[in-house]
């Protein structure tokens, strides 16, 4: 009971002194939420100077590594090379990775180099390069992934789990005769352009066109949504054997 009286008591005062404070309160409130607001700033103020110091810092850290290692051995060189400019833009992340870690560009892929990064899959078009290379020279792409991750013979691998496809025009007389046991299915043209792809019968596609193939075309394929998807994890193979695969966690790629 004492205790009850007391609380009585105690919310009887509060109530008071909240009426007499009535006037005030609104600036008190504002005092109070401008107060947090800048408390809150200076700490993430704060925090980015942090990140600046430690930034800094690492950028001191490597360049004292490479400075070293630039007094003790050759400095480190990489090459470019792709089908596309390689210096339109889309590798400039790349070169300042290159750059961060000390590497010295060369332009030419005749000249010394320890680090090839290639766009395109090198083995096939540098084949007399790439036969002979350096024991200290690295190239970004494995001998024979080019047969996966090129759209062209992929497609045309004869894998079980990918739909039929003909290289144009040197499987011409292959898919001729596919097509005559098949006369109902319908086909797409294709190429490594990945542009105007459309689903055509047979009589409408050019059976003479260069670097293209002829894929079946899947009548009933998985939507969501109704709508067809594909899906990109990202990934690094850093060895076949043994193997080993880095799988990015932080993020994928959707696309309807």
């Amino acid at each position: 009971m004492e205790l009850m009286k007391l609380f009585h008591r105690f919310w009887l005062n509060f109530k008071l002194f909240w009426r007499r404070m009535r006037w005030i309160k609104l600036p008190y409130l504002v005092i109070l939420v401008g107060g947090f607001f800048i408390a809150l700033l200076a700490v993430n103020i704060h925090s980015l100077k942090c990140i600046k110091t430690e930034g800094v810092q690492i950028v001191n850290s490597v360049q004292g590594f490479n400075n070293c290692n630039s007094s003790s051995q050759q400095s480190l060189s990489f090459v470019a090379y792709g089908g596309r400019d390689v210096d339109s833009g889309h590798l400039r992340h790349v070169f300042d990775m290159f750059k961060w870690y000390g590497y010295q560009r060369v332009k030419k892929i005749d000249e010394e180099w320890d680090v090839m990064w290639s766009h395109d899959y090198p083995f096939q078009k540098l084949a007399p390069l790439m036969k002979n290379l350096k024991p200290h020279q690295k190239v970004n792409h494995f001998p024979g992934t080019g047969f996966i991750t090129n759209k062209m013979d992929l497609a045309t691998s004869g894998l079980k789990f990918i739909p039929k496809a003909f290289k144009i025009p040197e499987q011409k007389n292959q898919l001729l005769n596919y097509v005559s046991d098949n006369p109902t299915k319908k086909f797409v043209q294709k190429s490594n352009d990945h542009r105007g792809i459309k689903i055509k019968s047979l009589k409408e596609i050019d059976l003479d066109k260069p670097g293209s193939f002829i894929q079946e075309y899947i009548s009933d394929p998985l939507l969501v949504d109704g709508y067809k998807f594909d899906i990109g994890v990202y990934t690094t193979i850093t060895s076949f054997d043994p193997l080993r695969v880095y799988i990015y966690n932080g993020d994928a790629l959707f696309r309807w």
